[in-house]
C-alpha cells in the first residue's frame, strides 16, 4: 500500500505545482502526480457566445518534459452561470478548455462543458498535446446568450 504526501513546489509568480510523492513499502520514492495551477478566474461576456482567452497569462509546456507521465487531464473548480441583470444562479452552460496558443487549437480532449459544478475533470487528452513546446492557456465561452459564466480555478493534473 502506497501512502501519498503532498508538498508544494513554486514555480512562478503565476504557478504552483502541487505533487504528491508515494512510499511503497520498499520506502521508494516517486512522484505519482502533478497538478499545474493553470489561470484562474476568468468570466464571460452575457452578450456573446464566443471563446474568451484568460488575457495575462499563459505557460510554455512540453509533455516531453514528464516522461513516464500516461495521464494528462483538466479540472476546473466551481463553475458558476449566472443571469446578468439579478445575479441569480440559473441554468445554462459554458464551455472551459485548454488552449495551445502556439498553434491556435484546442486541446480537444480537455474539453468541459458545465452548469453549475464544484469540480469538474476531463478525460486524458495525452494524445492531442503536440510533441513540441507550447504556449498554453485556459479559454471559455457561454453557451447560451445573456448568460454571465465564471470559474475560480483551474490545474492541469498530470499523473503516472
Amino acid at each position: 500500500m502506497k501512502n501519498f504526501l503532498p508538498y508544494f513546489i513554486s514555480v512562478s509568480l503565476f504557478a504552483t505545482v502541487i505533487c504528491f510523492s508515494s512510499c511503497d513499502k520498499e520506502n521508494e520514492v516517486g512522484l505519482s502526480e502533478i497538478r499545474l495551477d493553470m489561470p484562474s478566474s476568468l468570466d464571460t461576456n452575457p452578450h456573446d457566445t464566443t471563446f474568451r482567452i484568460h488575457p495575462l497569462t499563459y505557460y510554455k509546456f512540453n509533455k516531453a518534459n514528464y516522461p513516464g507521465y500516461t495521464s494528462f487531464r483538466f479540472m476546473v473548480n466551481t463553475v458558476r452561470t449566472y443571469l446578468p441583470s439579478s445575479g441569480k444562479d440559473t441554468s445554462g452552460t459554458c464551455t472551459i478548455e485548454l488552449y495551445d496558443l502556439t498553434h491556435a487549437v484546442p486541446l480537444y480532449g480537455s474539453i468541459i462543458s458545465s452548469d453549475d459544478t464544484t469540480y469538474l475533470i476531463s478525460g486524458n487528452f495525452m494524445n492531442e498535446l503536440p510533441d513540441s513546446d507550447i504556449d498554453l492557456t485556459v479559454r471559455m465561452k457561454n453557451d447560451e446568450y445573456y448568460l454571465y459564466s465564471v470559474y475560480w480555478s483551474a490545474y492541469l493534473i498530470i499523473s503516472q
